[in-house]
């Protein structure tokens, strides 16, 4: 699915984002504050590096080596009131392309609208390019190869069921879009000169069978049938690299619905069937290039690391252990990563990687996972993602909702990849301040906000801040 760019090469953007990186570690790029978490992402577009962050709105964040992160794109404000989110961010070395919706809360499923895809330059503009903003042409799924766009696209009119549609884009040319397959897919990836889709039919109940074409004509070239896990197929992923070749998440032969347990494989054109070559990895952050695959492992149920592998398997880590891992981009050389809270991209590491990098991201990167508020004290849960053996220490604030001055402050200590309470008492004449706001909003419940940092020797800090919301009177 990536392709190297041409424009910078990864040993230089290493170099220009970090000199002092050790070798075997990625070279860090920004970090980001909590009311920035990242969604999807880090992508590769260019000299560019791309990441979707926010809530209302999501926003398309980007920097370039030596530059500051700026906003390329963000989301509308959609009429229905609903939440944005992001259901794909993909870049090349010409173009990047985002893929956002609406999602509306309606008892008791819920719905989502205005899928769409903008596209453009790596530095921008973004312009709408499938889907209509509307509701009558959906973009569900999408992935991006130099100038080509491959989506999924629902048609609905009105009195009819939806139907869908495999369309590639040549976004250099412009023009019309070419249907490359008459049903729609869920998952889907082009790299070269080839398509990778779920076809419409399967051989059996457990199995998937995944069509490489032709991306310019639609025409297949070979399938594979992926034994997913009962009984939903949890698990299907896939990408594909220039010259055809897949790398596929199968079910293991023990999976089961409760223990969906997958294997990493691969087919070719010249092998079009699956060969196994890492047990019991995740669902999630799979890419393949120049004959290696990245992919994730959970060491337990909170951390993960990323590896790399040959068509062989042999490989190793290329992040440290953390808490959870957002996002992930591999071009064959460079290799992107993600926290909640952070960005880190340069050289694929050639050796294995036992801590965080230095760079703009503090060395000790955390999460706030709750906030609660009482007529006493606000309190939150923080979790140390990764740092060193010393684990993470930071200070902690408590303002109005909005911000302003500090309310309450202390400190925290927690060890690495474990957990403790953060607790800021509430100082009587702001407890009473709390209940006349309520009482003149006739309301019980109050909201403040608690701000955390950490700072490292480089003097790099994260920020991360969380809501307290709870009954005062």
């Amino acid at each position: 699915m990536r392709t190297p760019s041409a424009v910078l090469s990864a040993a230089t953007l290493a170099a220009a984002l970090l000199a002092a990186a050790p070798a075997v570690q990625a070279a860090p790029i920004t970090s980001v504050a909590a009311d920035q978490q990242i969604l999807d992402g880090p992508v590769f577009a260019g000299d560019t590096v791309a990441w979707a962050a926010g809530t209302r709105p999501q926003r398309l964040r980007a920097v370039v080596a030596g530059g500051a992160p700026r906003t390329l794109a963000r989301t509308p404000a959609f009429p229905e009131g609903g939440e944005a989110f992001t259901f794909g961010l993909e870049g090349s070395p010409t173009r990047l392309a985002w893929g956002f919706g609406e999602g509306v809360a309606v008892d008791p499923d819920g719905y989502t609208t205005r899928e769409q895809v903008v596209a453009g330059p790596p530095g921008g503009p973004l312009v709408r390019v499938a889907g209509d903003g509307a509701d009558a042409v959906r973009a569900t799924a999408m992935d991006l190869d130099g100038d080509r766009l491959v989506t999924s696209e629902d048609i609905v009119a009105e009195g009819q069921r939806p139907s869908s549609v495999l369309r590639g884009y040549d976004l250099a040319a412009g023009g019309d879009p070419t249907a490359l397959a008459p049903q729609g897919s869920a998952e889907l990836a082009t790299a070269g000169p080839y398509v990778a889709y779920r076809s419409a039919s399967t051989t059996g109940g457990a199995l998937a069978r995944i069509v490489v074409a032709d991306a310019a004509t639609g025409t297949p070239v070979y399938g594979v049938d992926v034994p997913t896990v009962p009984p939903i197929g949890y698990g299907l992923r896939f990408d594909l690299q220039a010259d055809g070749t897949l790398a596929v998440l199968t079910a293991n032969p023990a999976a089961t619905g409760s223990d969906p347990v997958l294997d990493l494989a691969w087919a070719s054109i010249a092998d079009p069937t699956l060969h196994v070559i890492v047990p019991d990895v995740t669902p999630f952050n799979l890419r393949i290039a120049a004959n290696r695959i990245v992919y994730g492992r959970e060491l337990d149920r909170r951390s993960s690391r990323l590896f790399v592998a040959d068509l062989a398997g042999v490989g190793h880590p290329v992040t440290p252990v953390v808490d959870s891992v957002t996002g992930v981009d591999f071009d064959g050389t460079r290799l992107g990563w993600s926290t909640e809270g952070c960005v880190y991209a340069g050289d694929l590491p050639a050796a294995a990687v036992d801590a965080l990098p230095g760079g703009r991201c503090a060395g000790q990167d955390y999460r706030l996972v709750t906030g609660t508020l009482n007529r006493r004290a606000a309190r939150a849960l923080v979790r140390c993602v990764a740092g060193p053996a010393t684990g993470c220490a930071g200070t902690a604030k408590l303002t109005r909702a909005g911000g302003g001055p500090t309310l309450a402050r202390t400190t925290f200590t927690v060890g690495a990849r474990k957990q403790t309470s953060i607790v800021l008492p509430l100082r009587p004449a702001v407890l009473r301040a709390l209940q006349r706001s309520a009482r003149r909003k006739k309301a019980r419940f109050a909201t403040l906000r608690i701000v955390t940092s950490v700072t490292d020797g480089a003097g790099n800090v994260n920020t991360r801040s969380i809501p307290a919301t709870g009954r005062v009177r």
